[in-house]
């Protein structure tokens, strides 16, 4: 029989540092050692961005002896948990289990050096990631330089990582603050200061709940949960697991974010931890998850799950305010309006729009059941969208009638009405790309019924009337001026007094002078007959004229209608993406 050894070839440390997916988990990591170590304080030290300074981590933990590097240092992927117990010296639970985090900083820069410091004497060694890939032979038939001194300095260790590695972003405080946070929260007795800035309790919530879960198995868990005010922001706002004090992986809601009862800016709200050291064996390598279709990860989240959703729905109801019944149910006389195969499924809708928009005001909210009680109300919209498809781009007045058409209509509901407007946004521009639209007859007739396209926030008053007709129409009053005869292509109201007059030029011309003068006249004119209005100008044509983007008019916007659509289109995107009721 023949006995062989395990050679472990230098890129193993490249590997192990792979484990990290960013600068500022990475240092997490070397923190994690200075808790060990029982420091009770950490100063980090990040350089300014476009420099070449150092990240340098120091703690006043115990230090190591030279004997004690090459025992513990170079000896990798020992759980020190095994070889010298759960608690440190001073009685906390031990983080490091896995032998490999003190790797972390050759993932961050090319050079990581170790000043270590036990009993007055300081040990010095630098580990250069080049050198070592480099390497013909094994770690262990590489040895390593330590410089020993006399320096008297108290005990402690110091860490500087030098040539910053370009793969990962720049270490940015604010992230490693969340990063620490969720590890460490403010543990007693351990401080953390991140450029001379201490973690504080203004980085976390305060007054946490105290919350205890009982498994099916009668075992119980114990956690915290913080609710902030809704002037707040909770900072890594969900629930962190943690195993021994270490939380493992980032927060999550433990599907709480797919719950139709709990609105989505309450969740926001939500910090929670729960000790779930049972779960130790589950912990993947790297700390960043549980190993999912374990049995006992799923009987522990999903009792966490209903014992936070229990109090989601309590905060709800402390809060006051218009419940969602009473939101409703003052939609009533429209829903009783639908067929009746569509009222129950607009009672739902709306209740999706009271639990995602918790936090908005009350005009926000009943702006967004405006729209989902529209769309119900309409389904002539699929013949129209099938016309538009039908409609050779060449014939310009039949897909602007069609345009103009839709604007009459709505969808069977506002994430499908988005994703049809995005359709009508091909059309149109269809439409302006062909020489021949005209103003009238093209881009006007199709942009007042879709003023969508332009700002949800305005109606049309007035459309290619008269400065006399809208000065007696609008404002009960009669014209004085010599440009009664005048017209605006658009004039749109807002809230509180709030105008917007629009002027459309043909896609083919370019937005000058002459066209700014006369926006300002008929603001000018129509500000006479309202003082107390505000008359916002917005002029739109294919191009702009250079001089004007150099040097802009302040009281005038001009745009193209490719902005129009752009801007439009992103809107709509943004909805898609963000907001489903």
């Amino acid at each position: 029989m023949t006995a062989v050894r395990f050679h472990i070839h230098p890129h193993l440390l490249e590997t192990l540092g792979q484990q990290y997916p960013s600068t500022e988990k990475a240092l997490r990591e070397l923190v994690v050692n200075a808790w060990d170590a029982d420091a009770r304080l950490v100063r980090i030290s990040l350089p300014m961005p476009m420099t070449d300074d150092p990240i340098v981590v120091e703690d006043d933990g115990l230090g190591m002896a030279t004997g004690q590097i090459e025992e513990q240092f170079f000896t990798i992927g020992v759980d020190r948990r095994k070889t010298r117990g759960e608690l440190s010296l001073s009685g906390r639970l031990v983080r490091g289990s896995k032998g490999i985090g003190r790797f972390a900083g050759l993932e961050v820069a090319e050079r990581m050096t170790v000043e270590t410091t036990w009993s007055g004497r300081t040990s010095r060694f630098t580990l250069n990631r080049t050198a070592i890939e480099s390497m013909d032979d094994t770690l262990e038939s590489s040895p390593f330089d330590i410089e020993v001194e006399e320096s008297g300095r108290p005990n402690g260790t110091r860490i500087t990582l030098s040539g910053l590695r370009q793969r990962l972003s720049f270490p940015d405080p604010g992230r490693l603050t969340r990063v620490l946070l969720q590890e460490f929260g403010l543990a007693s007795g351990f401080d953390i200061e991140v450029n001379d800035r201490r973690l504080t309790s203004d980085d976390l919530p305060v007054a946490p709940e105290p919350m205890t879960v009982i498994l099916p198995t009668g075992n119980q868990i114990s956690g915290r949960i913080w609710m902030l005010d809704r002037s707040n922001a909770v900072r890594e706002p969900g629930i962190v697991l943690r195993v021994q004090g270490r939380a493992v992986g980032p927060p999550t809601y433990l599907g709480l974010d797919g719950d139709p009862d709990v609105p989505a800016s309450l969740r926001r709200r939500l910090y929670a931890e729960f000790d779930v050291d049972e779960l130790g064996p589950d912990v993947l390598s790297n700390w960043d998850g549980f190993v999912e279709n374990s049995t006992a990860y799923q009987e522990v989240t999903q009792a966490i799950r209903g014992t936070v959703k229990e109090v989601l729905v309590r905060q709800v109801a402390a809060e006051g305010g218009v419940d969602e019944t009473e939101f409703v149910e003052s939609y009533r006389e429209q829903i009783e309006k639908l067929p009746r195969p569509r009222r129950e499924l607009a009672r739902a809708a709306l209740l999706r729009v009271f639990k995602r928009f918790y936090d908005e005001v009350a005009e926000q909210k009943h702006a967004v059941a405006d729209l989902v009680l529209d769309a119900f109300e309409q389904d002539e919209y699929w013949v129209l969208v099938r016309r538009i498809q039908e409609t050779s781009g060449a014939d310009i007045e039949e897909l602007a009638g069609h345009l103009e058409s839709w604007g009459l209509y709505e969808v069977n509901g506002i994430i499908t009405r988005a994703r049809q407007r995005l359709e009508i946004l091909d059309g149109f521009e269809d439409l302006i790309r062909n020489d021949d639209t005209l103003e009238l007859s093209g881009v006007h007739q199709a942009l007042k019924d879709n003023l969508w396209l332009l700002d949800d926030r305005y109606e049309l008053l007035k459309s290619n009337t008269t400065l006399a007709n809208i000065v007696k129409d609008t404002f009960g009053k009669k014209y004085q001026g010599s440009r009664s005869r005048r017209r605006p292509d658009l004039l749109l109201a807002g809230l509180q007094d709030r105008y917007l007059i629009v002027e459309f030029k043909r896609p083919s011309e370019s937005i000058d002078r002459q066209n700014i003068a006369q926006g300002e006249t008929y603001r000018d004119e129509l500000g006479t007959h309202l003082p107390g209005g505000y008359f916002d100008v917005v002029i739109i044509g294919g191009r702009v004229d250079p001089p004007l983007l150099r040097d802009p008019t302040p009281t005038v916007t001009v745009t193209t209608y490719r902005q129009v659509l752009l801007e439009a289109r992103r809107r709509l995107e943004w909805l898609i993406q963000h907001i489903d009721v």
